[in-house]
């Protein structure tokens, strides 16, 4: 695999690298530490809190030429060029030791590694040796669904059912390194494909970091196990959709100087849910056959216009339901005429994105 730093948290750490610095040598050795860790428990798929353990947390007045050794000795090794295997086998090694915004930076450069080098993963997936994989894996999981909590998603403690249960050498020597490299894999439209695994990350790691990076991996692990469209149809409820979308644009509320990857990927799932808030249509269901608004999604525009938790949110509904109201009946158009919905829709979520894109830049 290509061997890289990232670059962007390579600035980060090394501008943190040089503030507050009193003449550290890397080379000296760290002091004996008296924090005793346990393995964390695999906990459910599907719940993806994360909880404290006192024993294992740790201390936030950990010694500051300690953390900044650490620091310093990160970027080192950065600097030589290291795998995703060789990263994730550092961060093993380390990371119980390191204060929390350290942590999260060797997490974040994990994952953005993994996100990064997703479509070399997926054209690997793709070669003729693990063409017909995709088969096998579908067969594999109609006869053990009940093994998988997930659907056909392979995340997490069930990638190694999966591997168990993998009698094609091959295959399963493909997978194993596709796991190997913080992978796991997800299905779309009869095909897998490889997706950060960040169940495992928030599961492996989630004691040790913040809760900006607990945040991210929790709604990331969510986004991948239940997307909020299927080939461009809504998949999860009106009321789920509304939370999702609170959720989105509270992170990047909370969290303005996180990573731009996270950055970009919470506004990417954040701008799916204001595409589907802000136009319903006949075939999501979130029409009545008489193209007036179904019920569950007049609750949910109800509660956005009550709570007003968020303003892209708030400010997308508010157009839209005003919209609504200048059609006698509730009547948004009918099966022969659909033009006057698609185009006014399409200008309340431009107006949505515009809105989101000055708030919450991407720099």
């Amino acid at each position: 695999m290509k061997k890289w730093i990232s670059i962007g948290l390579l600035g980060m750490l090394l501008l943190a690298s040089s503030c507050n610095k009193n003449d550290i040598n890397i080379d000296e050795e760290l002091p004996e530490q008296t924090i005793i860790e346990e393995e964390p428990e695999t906990q459910d798929a599907l719940d993806l809190e994360v909880e404290d353990s006192e024993s294992e947390e740790v201390p936030d007045d950990l010694d500051l030429s300690q953390e900044q050794l650490m620091r310093d000795r990160f970027v080192a090794f950065l600097f030589t060029g290291p795998n995703i295997k060789e990263v994730k086998t550092y961060i093993d090694e380390n990371i119980r030791n390191a204060h929390t915004s350290l942590a999260d930076d060797m997490l974040a450069e994990l994952i953005v590694r993994g996100e990064v080098g997703m479509a070399q993963q997926t054209i690997f997936l793709y070669e003729d040796p693990q063409i017909d994989m995709h088969t096998y894996l579908f067969d594999i999981y109609e006869k053990n669904a009940d093994r998988f909590s997930n659907g056909y998603a392979f995340l997490g403690s069930e990638k190694d059912i999966l591997i168990s249960l993998i009698d094609n050498t091959s295959y399963k020597s493909s997978l194993q390194m596709l796991f190997d490299q913080g992978y796991g894999l997800y299905s779309a439209e009869g095909s897998f494909y490889p997706v950060v695994d960040y169940l495992y990350y928030l599961q492996e790691y989630g004691m040790y970091v913040g809760d900006m990076t607990k945040s991210y991996l929790s709604m990331l692990s969510e986004f991948v196990i239940e997307p909020t469209t299927i080939e461009e149809y809504l998949a999860i409820s009106p009321e789920a959709l509304k939370e999702r979308a609170y959720r989105s644009e509270q992170f990047l509320m909370d969290y303005p100087n996180a990573p731009i990857e996270y950055k970009r990927n919470i506004r990417e799932n954040l701008t799916i849910s204001l595409w589907k808030l802000s136009s319903p249509n006949i075939f999501d269901g979130m029409l009545n056959e008489d193209f007036t608004v179904s019920m569950p999604l007049q609750q949910v525009y109800d509660d956005v216009l009550k709570e007003r938790k968020t303003p892209v949110v708030t400010s997308t509904v508010e157009a839209i339901t005003d919209w609504i109201l200048t059609h006698d009946g509730g009547i948004l158009g009918s099966y022969e005429d659909m033009d006057g919905l698609y185009n006014r829709t399409n200008e309340i979520f431009n107006a949505s994105q515009e809105m989101m894109q000055n708030l919450y830049p991407i720099d």
